[in-house]
């Protein structure tokens, strides 16, 4: 199919699915498929008619017919062609279909076919992966409005972009540091002379092992040939690639669409393959737009043709060959699509503002940023970058720099003196998205919210609906349940929140959220009473993980929040907001392996495990209300109608401590938690029945009249409901002990739950004699000093 047939056909490009494999013709010619679609199709006229689904390879090519169909159409057609009376055969439901020619419409379509082709719509070259991911990448620019002055008043052609907000003193000032720095400004390659090779140069680093490779040689048409040509004679003239002869080593040329013109580029895929990875680290992006966060003026730069300001080391240059129409070329300079290319580029800012990095500079690769905490020193720190620049021969490009703004565009975000925005371009794409129609689509949607995670709260679990979609990919189904969540995520995304930025040596706190399939947390400062939000976190439970306790989840999200922002925990001192007994749990010898070691690693940073408090921010309250909600559901099963009491015990035997924990639900859902240590020694089974008979007598004094018991101990319930027979003599006087407390009631009835269910229990059961004085106003500690099935237990009550 033609794509000037799919746009009238009014389809959307988002419906083709990529495809890399290009067409060849019989002349040796080959286009790039823009993608394919699969459409119904009806064939024939009357009422015999065939209709099947077809898919579709889209190219963009001029053509005098709309579409044609292959053997793989045919074939499902089953149809029979008669060339000589222009019959095209084949069976349908009601009989014989046909599709009959018509020669004066066959003589036009020959007549405009034979014309001049015209040159728009030509192929296009797809460049490699590498190439395209650095076009991709959104570059530094300004968020207000900005004018053009001259740069030098004898050439007024020659412009820079100024913010237009700034008051006279300032503009003329940083004018003045401009002009008087004109010369790091290129208006065209013959203004770039490129950095010293004894600054640094590209290396391959190419594998001795590796087999060179000369790639076949791909067509262009006339108007890239063009486009070509001219490109290899500007890069002769400034002498950034020379002719080669017998190269081992061939790539072909490749053109990225850079409207209105193109970029030359070459693919060097196989190249590539040889070389080893640079491991030289590039900037945290978090970090980079935390620190550009909070400064009364910036100034966006852009390196003119950045990567070729680069050499290529003189043993490497060879291997970058690429052919051309006119001949065999290879490259000087740093060619885009290079290998490790970034961080060569890294390493050379790295290098040369070694002395301006963090303090007036930021920079991620070829996107860098000139920051000023006080604006009236803002002209004197481009004085200081710019005296660099000169130094080491770095040379920007007016077109795209912008001196003198409040805030912009930076590595996807919007950074200012209020905070961290939002880039509204990304909010936008997903407010105006239609529902999805296909797995594709999805993707799409999962794609574009991740680049937002920062600024959702709980997008894990905002995202569940739609990954299970994408788990299905062969049964696709827009449920009910799915256009709730894109509904709900749109009305998030319509008031997004502004995050901040901590200040050095402030406490900062984490609030946590358990669902049963995902985690989250947020990371918050208070500024004059208020708390704001730095950072949320959020992750989808996988396998294992599923079957977590709610206290093992709650504390893995915060191992899960650490490893992610670990540059916080490191810089400051972090109060973890919960409910939950977290701090004596982790604490406790009787933990469970998985909890030691986490205790372990959390141990380095300056954590400590506080009660949640009242609120300061809506944002957060709203954060912290859902979370609170899905804790309960997954920790407590609610209460049962009418007026049934559920009663949870555990019992925990261990070499430094022995312990019981209880926990009981009224109907109305009012839960009372006891800690009960023995000051004598039990197996595991006396603990699990010492707790159950507290929990008993619990239930009784408070006039539990039916009640549901919960245990996790298979021994305890099949010998109290009478399926297991208690042999020994103790376990028989603990049967005893517990039918006659049962007695006090109307109705009972005990069942044996996993562990995972029992987890408040079992946390109880397992607290230590140095439990925090908060968890008090959680649990009552009440102390046994001898067995109950040998005197009256004296109670000791702390509250």
């Amino acid at each position: 199919m033609y794509l000037d047939t799919f746009w009238q056909l009014k389809l959307d490009r988002a419906l083709l699915k990529p495809i890399k494999t290009p067409l060849s013709g019989f002349t040796g010619d080959s286009i790039d498929v823009e993608g394919t679609i699969v459409l119904p199709m009806e064939v024939g006229d009357g009422p015999h008619r065939a209709r099947i689904d077809m898919e579709f390879m889209v190219v963009n090519l001029q053509c005098a017919h709309n579409l044609i169909l292959g053997r793989p159409a045919l074939e499902d057609l089953e149809a029979i062609i008669s060339m000589k009376h222009l019959c095209l055969k084949f069976p349908t439901n009601d009989g014989i279909g046909y599709a009959r020619g018509n020669q004066r419409i066959a003589r036009e379509c020959y007549l405009k076919l034979t014309r001049p082709a015209e040159r728009e719509g030509q192929r296009i070259d797809t460049i490699t992966a590498a190439v395209a991911k650095d076009e991709e990448r959104p570059h530094a620019e300004p968020a207000e409005e900005v004018e053009e002055v001259p740069l030098n008043t004898s050439r007024p052609e020659r412009v820079l972009r100024i913010g237009k907000q700034l008051p006279q003193d300032q503009r003329d000032a940083i004018l003045l540091v401009l002009r008087s720095y004109a010369v790091v400004f290129a208006l065209g390659p013959d203004d770039m002379p490129g950095i010293s090779r004894q600054v640094i140069t590209h290396r391959l680093t190419v594998d001795p092992a590796s087999t060179p490779v000369k790639q076949r040689r791909r067509y262009l048409s006339a108007e890239r040939r063009d486009f070509v040509k001219g490109e290899v004679a500007m890069l002769l003239s400034i002498k950034h690639i020379k002719e080669v002869k017998y190269p081992t080593w061939l790539a072909n040329v490749v053109l990225a669409q850079k409207p209105p013109t193109f970029r030359m580029c070459v693919d060097y895929t196989d190249l590539n393959k040889a070389c080893p990875m640079d491991p030289f680290p590039l900037p945290n992006i978090d970090q980079l737009v935390d620190e550009t966060t909070g400064c009364e003026l910036m100034s966006f730069l852009d390196a003119f043709r950045g990567y070729h300001q680069i050499s290529m080391h003189e043993d490497d240059a060879e291997k970058t060959v690429f052919m051309t129409p006119e001949g065999i070329f290879c490259y000087l300079v740093m060619s885009f699509g290079l290998k490790n290319s970034g961080a060569t580029y890294t390493r050379m800012v790295a290098k040369i503002f070694r002395a301006v990095l963090g303090r007036t500079k930021e920079a991620y690769v070829d996107d860098m940023i000139v920051k000023s905490r006080q604006a009236s020193s803002h002209a004197d720190d481009l004085r200081e970058i710019f005296e660099i620049m000169k130094e080491f021969r770095l040379h920007l490009n007016p077109k795209k720099c912008a001196f003198g703004v409040q805030g912009g565009k930076f590595l996807g975000y919007m950074v200012s003196r209020r905070g961290i925005e939002i880039n509204p371009e990304k909010t936008h794409a997903i407010i105006n998205m239609e529902p999805p129609r296909n797995v594709k689509e999805v993707q799409r949607l999962t794609g574009r919210l991740a680049a937002l995670n920062r600024f959702l709260s709980r997008s894990a679990e905002r995202a569940i609906p739609f990954f299970q979609i994408m788990r299905k990919a062969n049964s696709f189904k827009w449920t009910t349940e799915c256009q709730v969540a894109f509904e709900e995520l749109k009305r998030y995304l319509s008031s997004p929140p502004v995050l901040s930025k901590p200040k050095a040596g402030e406490t900062l706190f984490l609030y946590l959220g358990v669902s049963t399939s995902a985690i989250s947390s947020v990371l918050i400062r208070e500024d004059e009473g208020v708390q704001k939000a730095i950072f949320y976190i959020s992750k989808t439970l996988r396998e294992a993980e599923l079957r977590y306790s709610p206290i093992e989840k709650t504390v893995l999200a915060i191992v899960h929040t650490v490893k992610k922002l670990g540059h916080y925990f490191q810089a400051h001192a972090v109060h973890v907001l919960t409910q939950q007994p977290l701090g004596a749990l982790m604490r406790s010898p009787t933990s469970s392996s998985r909890m030691v070691k986490w205790a372990i690693f959390l141990s380095q940073f300056q954590i400590e495990i506080k009660p949640r408090p009242s609120i300061k921010g809506q944002a957060l309250a709203d954060f912290v209300t859902e979370c609170t909600a899905r804790e309960t559901a997954v920790a407590n099963p609610g209460p049962e109608p009418d007026d049934t009491w559920i009663l949870f015990t555990d019992g925990s035997s261990a070499a430094k401590s022995c312990g019981g924990g209880v926990v009981l639900i009224s109907p109305e859902g009012f839960r009372a938690y006891y800690d009960i240590r023995f000051n004598f020694r039990v197996s595991n089974n006396e603990a699990e029945y010492e707790a159950l008979l507290s929990g008993l007598r619990l239930a009784a004094g408070l006039k539990a009249k039916h009640l549901k018991i919960k245990c996790d101990s298979k021994l305890v319930v099949g010998q109290v409901e009478g399926s297991y027979e208690a042999k020994e003599g103790r376990m028989r006087q603990y049967k005893q002990a517990a039918e006659e407390l049962l007695k006090a009631f109307e109705t009972h009835e005990i069942t044996q739950i996993p562990r995972a269910e029992n987890a408040e229990a079992d946390t109880l059961s397992k607290l230590s004699s140095d439990t925090p004085k908060h968890i008090f106003r959680i649990a009552n500690i009440e102390e046994l000093s001898m067995s109950s099935i040998h005197a009256s237990p004296v109670l000791y009550i702390q509250q």
